[in-house]
């Protein structure tokens, strides 16, 4: 995905956040500031794509802040805090008992579990209310009706995209679910820290292993699914798999790239921000679950 207007400005500014909040001195800050903003300028030049730049942003922040997961609280706190919702939003998921309501409930709630997300300045989360926020939404994009039925009319592997720390323990819901229903669940997490991004420190906090066929932390620290940074190991389990799950605002900005492969992907996210929005062509914080067919 190329730069919208509105990215260049949330690229500044959470990137910037991220600076302002690290211990360095105000010199320090500024001085780091000035650089953020000439790479940010040198890569719009360069024609590079909003993944490519937010990554190379954030690598450029860990190296002159010093600080290698600036986001590590936070991501222990979300993952303490929907560790203990779990329960409840299971509860509501398995309340129904037609199978399609309670995988279309499970999609939901990966969903609004993608709501906690730093990394995009238009966008404010609380995690007060997540229980409330899964059980009162609606879907604007609905293809699970379609998911749900091509899950059951055959088998295989699905890949399992990850997006967001707390976000994961949702996840682990659905996961579950396409075990339960049949289907061999690769689970992919960051290797190395970006953003609030899970990795598999989350993804074991979350109790993926215990549900998944495998869990695999072989995503570089990237924005999305950036192919040209990913491991050999990561590029056979696309190719191997039947479908893939994506979450997130990230994975859905490197949505062609993946394509390529001629899989059936399912993107699971909030809209969280006005170019994704545009795209596709929903109003902002629009709650989605599209399957997109190559």
């Amino acid at each position: 995905m190329k730069p919208h207007p509105e990215c260049i400005l949330c690229l500044i500014s959470v990137r910037g956040r991220e600076v302002l909040s690290s211990n360095l001195s105000l010199d320090g800050k500024r001085i780091s500031l000035e650089r953020l903003l000439d790479e940010l300028s040198r890569l719009l030049s360069s024609n590079e794509s909003v993944p490519v730049i937010a990554t190379k942003l954030f690598r450029l922040v860990r190296r002159l802040t010093g600080v290698d997961d600036p986001y590590a609280l936070e991501k222990k706190l979300a993952d303490k805090v929907a560790s203990k919702l779990r329960p409840i939003v299971e509860d509501w998921i398995y309340s129904v008992d037609d199978m399609h309501q309670r995988f279309r409930r499970a999609c939901i709630a990966t969903v609004i579990g993608n709501t906690i997300d730093v990394g995009a300045a238009e966008h404010r989360f609380s995690l007060d209310n997540l229980v409330e926020s899964i059980s009162e939404s609606e879907l604007t994009v609905d293809d699970t009706y379609t998911v749900f039925d091509l899950l059951c009319k055959r088998r295989g592997r699905v890949l399992y995209v990850c997006d967001n720390a707390g976000e994961i323990v949702f996840d682990r819901i659905l996961i579950e679910m396409l075990e339960n229903m049949g289907w061999r669940t690769v689970v992919l997490v960051k290797s190395e820290p970006y953003q609030n991004d899970a990795m598999l420190s989350d993804a074991l906090e979350a109790g993926i292993h215990e549900v998944a066929s495998d869990v695999i932390p072989a995503i570089p620290g990237t924005s999305g699914l950036i192919i040209s940074e990913l491991p050999m190991d990561v590029l056979k389990r696309i190719e191997e798999s039947d479908i893939i799950f994506m979450k997130g605002m990230a994975n859905l900005e490197t949505l062609d790239d993946v394509k390529v492969y001629g899989k059936p992907i399912v993107c699971l996210l909030q809209a969280k921000c006005t170019p994704i929005a545009r795209i596709l062509g929903v109003p902002i914080k629009s709650n989605i679950a599209k399957l997109f067919v190559v």
